[in-house]
């Protein structure tokens, strides 16, 4: 085998590897991964960049070193970076992707800081934070907060103990409710308030180990990554997985890989286990510990446990009702039967009873109502209606929504059936033609009444018809000489066009002084005023007008 004192260059490098060469010995091992990885851009970190971990609004505190190092206080953090899903990114700019950098010493991870939980909430302070954003749901509340808080105080007395109680379960939650009821928010909101990362994964994605689609394990790579890749925050964060029901076994031949198999192995990561972080995604340190079968501490992948992690699942459970009803003989209206559900009936549905022992804090969350909905629009700290009077101002525009024009949103939310989620697209319909015209008009406010949300488009065209009308015969006036106008037989006649058209009132005001050009020509009039006729009948308009028609 031949050898090369000096690999000069990324190609030479890579071309050494494929063909089985090795570095000469004289060149340490660590000497030789940081130079190859620094050649394909991965340079060495500046020494207050080894923790890899970063607030944006937060502050880190220090208390009293621990074996050298400060210890960070997690509690009122600030805002800590969260994953939604593989589509999604996080909310302190990473693009989804999952890698550790080098550090100086060859392909070894950064190291973090030990994390103290300092956290002092108590269940009902946890439950008034939330009651200022999360409206209803007042049990799922006071249960959530309940679980939160006294899975954090045991972590903290444990950490000041200096011991662990392996005897301990954790307050893994099962939260039972339709779309649209508030369930992931609700669970933001509590990781927000604790000051943990927090992953939020579909089961539906999921599939056995060894079997196409997500591996569970990688849920915990994605907490990882919203905790800023330090290893012992991940250990505390909150890992949120939607749609679990759709994961209950079924009847299939051979293997459920996409059902029981799943809750096997989330039930193996809720109990206790250690999850691999990879080194690096970099090939050719990969090539390097594959091709010399390197085990040493520079290349031992770290490990995240998960004894300290907090698991929250929700679904819908389309059906479960029936058979809680035929288990207790009773007829339940549309909310009243999650209260009733037991295990056997979890069971029964499909799911393993191991899996649902690891849930011991379940429940239901109610359908919202109208009056729920109203109140979410009016009250909660993250109300869209906000968000509609922010862009309405970025272009000098006062928006003010009326209580009645709130609820008759609220109204047309609930009709849809999907909850919370419905009342962004209720309202966006009504508001696009506002947002689109009114920043190109001298418009500078606009009330959103009852009336507005109940016919946009007729309180548009009233709101913009007369500027519309100025607008579009200013221009014909500059092409061809001649003022035209509307009279108030006109202008309803022209509204109740305008609204059976899918034209904005400028369009079709501009596409009827053009058909009426060549005629106004012929007239040699300077100004014509129109009239119903001229917009219904405009050929028996111009004929009256020339005398050509019988009087």
């Amino acid at each position: 085998m031949t050898r090369r004192k000096n690999i000069d260059g990324e190609d030479a490098a890579i071309e050494a590897l494929l063909k089985g060469e090795a570095p000469a010995p004289e060149e340490t091992d660590a000497e030789r991964n940081q130079r190859l990885l620094a050649q394909v851009g991965y340079g060495q970190q500046d020494d207050e960049d080894q923790d890899g971990f970063e607030y944006e609004d937060g502050d880190e505190d220090e208390e009293e070193p621990v074996n050298g190092k400060p210890v960070l206080q997690v509690h009122h953090l600030g805002r800590v970076p969260c994953y939604e899903g593989e589509d999604d990114e996080y909310e302190d700019g990473h693009d989804g992707e999952i890698e550790l950098m080098p550090g100086a010493e060859g392909c070894q991870a950064p190291q973090p800081e030990p994390v103290r939980i300092e956290f002092d909430l108590k269940p009902k302070e946890m439950k008034e934070l939330l009651d200022k954003d999360v409206i209803g749901q007042e049990k799922a509340k006071k249960y959530l907060s309940n679980a939160i808080c006294y899975h954090y105080a045991r972590i903290k007395r444990e950490q000041g103990n200096g011991h662990d109680h392996d005897t301990v379960i954790k307050k893994n939650v099962l939260l039972i409710g339709n779309t649209g009821v508030g369930k992931t928010y609700i669970v933001k909101k509590l990781a927000k308030n604790v000051g943990v990362p927090f992953a939020k994964k579909d089961a539906t994605k999921f599939s056995a180990t060894g079997y196409v689609g997500d591996d569970v394990e990688n849920m915990i790579l994605d907490l990882y990554a919203a905790a800023d890749r330090n290893i012992e925050l991940t250990q505390y964060g909150i890992v949120f997985v939607d749609e679990i029901d759709k994961i209950r076994g079924g009847a299939t031949f051979g293997k459920d890989v996409g059902g029981a198999e799943v809750q096997r192995g989330l039930l193996k990561l809720m109990e206790e286990t250690d999850v691999d972080v990879p080194v690096s995604t970099n090939p050719l340190a990969a090539m390097i510990a594959t091709q010399e079968g390197q085990a040493n501490e520079n290349t031992r992948p770290p490990k995240i446990n998960t004894k300290n992690i907090l698991f929250i699942m929700s679904g819908a459970f389309p059906g479960l009702e029936h058979i809680v009803s035929h288990r207790t003989g009773e007829e339940y209206d549309e909310n009243s039967w999650r209260d009733d559900v037991t295990t056997e009936d979890l069971v029964n549905y499909g799911m393993e009873a191991e899996f649902i022992g690891r849930l011991p804090v379940r429940v239901g969350l109610r359908n919202l109502t109208t009056d729920d909905l109203y109140k979410i629009l009016k009250v909660s700290g993250d109300s869209v209606i906000q968000q509609y009077i922010a862009d309405f101002k970025s272009y000098d525009i006062d928006a003010v929504f009326t209580d009645e024009a709130l609820y008759a949103f609220a109204e047309k939310a609930a009709e849809l059936g999907t909850g919370a989620r419905a009342l962004t697209s209720v309202i966006e319909e009504v508001m696009t033609d506002f947002l689109y015209e009114l920043p190109s008009t001298d418009i500078r406010k606009l009330e959103i009444t009852k009336e507005l949300v109940e016919d946009p488009r007729g309180t548009f065209i009233d709101l913009t018809l007369d500027s519309a009308i100025q607008r579009a015969a200013g221009r014909f006036h500059k092409e061809t000489g001649t003022y035209a106008n509307f009279d108030d037989t006109g202008r309803a006649a022209l509204k109740q066009q305008v609204l059976e058209s899918d034209d904005d009132p400028e369009q079709f005001c501009t596409e009827l002084f053009r058909r009426y050009r060549d005629a106004m020509k012929l007239y040699r009039q300077e100004e014509f005023v129109l009239d119903k006729t001229a917009v219904e009948e405009p050929n028996k308009y111009f004929a009256r007008l020339f005398g050509d028609a019988p009087r």
